[in-house]
């Protein structure tokens, strides 16, 4: 039987393949040996660049009549890691994608929560200021004209808030009153004098009485014409407002001028005066030359004081 030998194996001929055979002379037990190669570097071993390897020269092995394949299968793990180091960026790309999304909606959720403590905080200042101001500015104690009054409606003609520009104060004159019962008391006689010379159908010719007690007491009101013949300022302008006693020497009490401010502030806030108004006081010189003096001393010390007027 014919065959090709070679060092350490004997190939027999079969068709196109080889079958190997183990040699049956004593040499056949000698160990196998291998040879080493040394490889160059090339586009195939892509690792071996410069003659170099990652573990320093690069070589093949050859044994057992077979080429090493460590070249490939190192080329092989190269591409593998290039692989890994491509995938590793777009972890990192997208893990960074993903924190700058979780940081941008953290922003827009903060910016959200401080607009919103912001608003709660200017909302409380201003329901605080609002419950305040009743308190601090318009404490007003107003006795409706029916409470007191046998008029249920003046004689007289409407006032035009829109034309109402004037504040005028006077007094009533003689005695006057701490307690409401006392000031109604006035009141009713105030009325009864006034009635007899021009009608019981007539109310007194003031639109409002600040008395002693504190009280704001409603006779014409805001709707009606106070009737009180004035010099310089119409009627139909103008609200008239009196203090109920003498302060010719001695000025109203500080609650008492309060209460005057009150209503007038009160007027305003319900648009039955404008806002540009000016206040004037009404002295009856037919009295005394000196009437009102005390009172008119006290309220001349108000910035939209504008100076005196006349009963003519």
């Amino acid at each position: 039987m014919e065959g090709i030998y070679d060092s350490d194996r004997l190939l027999m001929s079969c068709g196109s393949l080889y079958t190997a055979l183990s040699r049956t002379y004593p040499e056949a037990q000698a160990p196998a040996k291998s040879t080493v190669i040394p490889v160059e570097a090339s586009e195939q071993t892509p690792l071996f660049k410069g003659s170099k390897s990652y573990g320093g020269t690069a070589t093949a092995a050859i044994g057992d009549g077979y080429a090493s394949k460590s070249g490939a299968d190192s080329s092989y793990g190269s591409e593998n890691d290039n692989s890994s180091i491509k995938g590793g960026k777009g972890i990192v790309n997208v893990a960074m994608r993903k924190h700058g999304k979780e940081c941008c909606a953290y922003a827009q959720m903060m910016t959200f929560v401080l607009i919103l403590a912001g608003g709660c905080v200017i909302a409380t200042y201003l329901l605080i200021a609002e419950s305040r101001l009743p308190t601090l500015r318009f404490s007003l104690d107003l006795v409706h004209r029916h409470m007191w009054s046998n008029v249920s409606a003046p004689l007289a003609a409407i006032l035009n808030h829109s034309n109402v520009l004037n504040i005028v104060i006077m007094q009533t004159g003689g005695t006057d009153c701490d307690k409401y019962e006392k000031c109604l008391q006035i009141l009713r006689e105030l009325q009864k004098q006034y009635q007899e010379k021009h009608g019981t159908a007539q109310e007194i010719p003031f639109n409002f009485l600040i008395g002693g007690d504190r009280q704001t007491y409603e006779a014409r009101g805001w709707n009606y014409e106070s009737g009180l013949p004035l010099a310089v300022v119409p009627q139909n302008a103008s609200l008239v407002i009196a203090f109920i006693g003498n302060y010719t020497i001695s000025a109203p009490n500080t609650m008492q001028l309060r209460s005057a401010l009150s209503l007038i502030a009160e007027s305003v806030r319900q648009k039955k005066l404008q806002r540009k108004y000016k206040i004037f006081g009404l002295r009856n010189s037919s009295d005394a030359y000196n009437d009102g003096k005390a009172l008119f001393g006290a309220i001349g010390e108000w910035k939209q004081f504008d100076g005196l007027l006349a009963v003519i």
